[in-house]
């Protein structure tokens, strides 16, 4: 088990980048709309979908068309907010998540009306890998773990400007917020442009290196939710460690050899990966409801 250990851990930080951006952003949501935004995970498929077309169309440099992408995608979340979410806000929050999950569905749609189910790459220069703990990855891995890190640090620092201050205050208490003279709409427009600006990032990420295919991207969902609710839907920080967390257990899962000690060989097969990660989830709602990280979003 020792020996697999390096493996993991660098399997998990480049796997964990990806799903932290998205699973922010459904911390971000939640928190500033009280419902679970399930459409938030096409955020990320219009983000891979958007940077592609402008860099096949434009043959601009891929990092151009992924900041066009990120805008489009961060206004497209503010629009959708304000045109169906806040509305069906205030009928009942579950009546929104319903609304979101069709939306995601739609979506979805039309991404493979655009793009059909072929799945498309990138046209990028080979290049010679790097040993990183004994483990070979490439430079693109590297510069994009590099880039998400980024993001994320940003987003961190975000919180602490006054822009941030005014987000965590209406995510604690938007009837207080409002009464103390913040423009609650506004605040949410700019916390939701943030959320599908990372998730569409991810989705850069995720199609550079997977490849552009909307089944890869869908299969985020599930983690990134497990990834939100381990690290705390009421923590804007907390998704960050549970998907750091999520990734961990998922690698560990397939990667360690867990009859080593005994002198034997037990490994699970990779279709229980997934099982892995739910089953440590329920397991961290039975010991900490609330997830890990949970906090008054006014303490973050």
């Amino acid at each position: 088990m020792g020996g697999a250990l390096p493996t993991v851990l660098v399997n998990t930080v480049i796997a964990a980048m990806p799903l932290a951006l998205i699973a922010v952003g459904f911390n971000l949501t939640y928190s500033l709309s009280g419902a679970f935004n399930v459409a938030h995970i096409e955020f990320a498929t219009f983000g891979g979908v958007i940077t592609y077309w402008v860099w096949s169309a434009t043959h601009a440099p891929i990092y151009l068309a992924a900041i066009v992408a990120m805008l489009a995608v961060g206004g497209l979340a503010v629009l959708m907010r304000r045109t169906i979410i806040a509305r069906l806000l205030k009928i009942d929050p579950v009546i929104a998540m319903i609304g979101t999950f069709a939306l995601a569905t739609t979506l979805e749609a039309f991404v493979r009306f655009c793009e059909g189910s072929s799945p498309r790459s990138f046209e990028l220069p080979l290049e010679i890998g790097t040993e990183v703990l004994g483990v070979r990855v490439s430079p693109l891995q590297i510069r994009l773990v590099v880039i998400a890190a980024i993001a994320l640090s940003l987003y961190l620092v975000m919180l602490w400007t006054p822009f941030g201050r005014r987000i965590r205050a209406v995510a604690s208490n938007p009837e207080l917020a409002e009464a103390s003279g913040l423009r609650t709409g506004r605040i949410a427009d700019g916390g939701w442009f943030v959320a599908g600006a990372l998730a569409a990032l991810a989705g850069v990420i995720i199609a550079l290196t997977g490849g552009l295919d909307v089944t890869i991207v869908g299969n985020y969902l599930l983690p990134a939710f497990a990834a939100a609710i381990v690290g705390g839907l009421t923590s804007l920080t907390g998704a960050i460690g549970g998907a750091l967390f999520v990734t961990f257990v998922e690698q560990a899962a397939i990667g360690f050899n867990f009859g080593s000690p005994f002198g034997t060989s037990v490994q699970l097969p990779v279709s229980l990966e997934s099982a892995a990660v739910f089953l440590v989830l329920v397991l961290v709602l039975v010991v900490r409801p609330g997830g890990l990280f949970s906090r008054r979003v006014r303490s973050v």
